[in-house]
């Protein structure tokens, strides 16, 4: 470790008001994410649900609540709220919780104790944090595209 690598260490720590790439990555999350959201919940008014198929996983009566906790989210809220849970031996046929990684559910369990640690908190604070990782990953992609292009380019 040379005696110049604290200072480097803290001129990459970037603040997030001047770096150009917190703001770009911000404005895309803003103006996709509720886009998207709003696709997804029209959809399941227009198109429903698969005859034949299992309903989707449902933790509130709202459709609206339920689109955040869809696919895996599901099981991330299962293990923030109930920690994780062996069932017995592992099948192709059986599913279970053990299988996911655990910094996210911790995340949402922590956060959520500032909502009142309901169900409603986990899937707020769940929510806040991916799309918190959406613009980290946005902002890390604009860092790395400024590195081999120029600025418009990486701002596209």
């Amino acid at each position: 470790m040379t005696a110049g690598a604290p200072t480097e260490m803290a001129s990459a720590a970037i603040p997030w008001p001047t770096h150009l790439g917190h703001w770009t990555a911000a404005i895309v999350a803003l103006g996709t994410r509720p886009a998207i959201f709003f696709v997804g919940y029209v959809s399941i008014f227009a198109f429903g649900y698969a005859t034949g198929v299992r309903p989707p996983v449902r933790f509130f009566e709202n459709e609206l609540l339920n689109m955040p906790v869809r696919h895996d989210a599901g099981w991330y809220l299962q293990i923030a709220i109930y920690g994780y849970q062996y069932l017995g031996q592992l099948t192709t046929e059986t599913q279970q919780n053990i299988v996911f990684f655990p910094a996210f559910p911790l995340l949402m369990r922590w956060a959520a104790l500032i909502g009142g640690n309901t169900w409603l908190a986990h899937v707020v604070s769940g929510t806040i944090i991916s799309l918190a990782a959406f613009v980290a990953a946005l902002a890390y992609l604009y860092a790395l595209a400024r590195d081999y292009l120029d600025e418009a380019q990486a701002k596209a």
